[in-house]
């Protein structure tokens, strides 16, 4: 990539950004997670610090594919034939590669274990809203084109423009 280099962006940051800063770390997660696994957009807001534990080594001493554990929604319907709102526990689980273990990983520092990844709790950084349950759709739209926005100011900022972030449709 021309322009690459090996610095970090910044020397430090300002204490008046962290919140900021943390909302974009959380909405980079769920962007990593959305685009690098497969999984529709309610499958990604109903994963769980925990979701993805490392594998058991295999016989032969390598290890074995990261597998993300969490429910499915689609086409879950009760024994009279309804739509359960609530999903299920997904029979098979999603693979993940490196990318989106170190995301879940970098997350999980913050969400306590066995809570949602994506929860308002773990997300309000800014606003401090006490909002319940995970980010809805909406709200993880507004984040990512907030977190574009950012992203592109900051690559301008340090003379980059080829970094900049060129995005269209969210599927959620």
């Amino acid at each position: 990539m021309s322009g690459s280099r090996t610095r970090p962006w910044r020397d430090h940051l300002d204490f008046n950004e962290a919140a900021a800063l943390m909302r974009h770390l959380g909405t980079a997660v769920a962007i990593v997670c959305l685009y690098l696994t497969g999984m529709r957009p309610l499958e990604v807001q109903g994963l769980r610090s925990g979701c993805c534990p490392d594998p058991e080594p295999r016989r032969d001493g390598t290890s074995g594919r990261h597998l993300i554990r969490s429910r499915h929604y689609k086409n879950v319907t009760d024994a009279d034939g309804r739509h359960v709102s609530a999903g299920e526990d997904r029979e098979g689980p999603w693979v993940a590669i490196a990318p989106v273990v170190h995301a879940i990983r970098v997350w999980e520092r913050i969400v306590p274990d066995g809570e949602l990844l994506f929860s308002s709790a773990h997300h309000d950084f800014v606003y401090h809203h006490g909002h319940y349950g995970v980010v809805k759709g909406r709200n993880l739209r507004q984040r990512i084109e907030e977190f574009v926005a950012w992203a592109n100011r900051e690559a301008l900022a340090q003379g980059l423009p080829d970094h900049r972030v060129l995005c269209g449709y969210w599927p959620f």
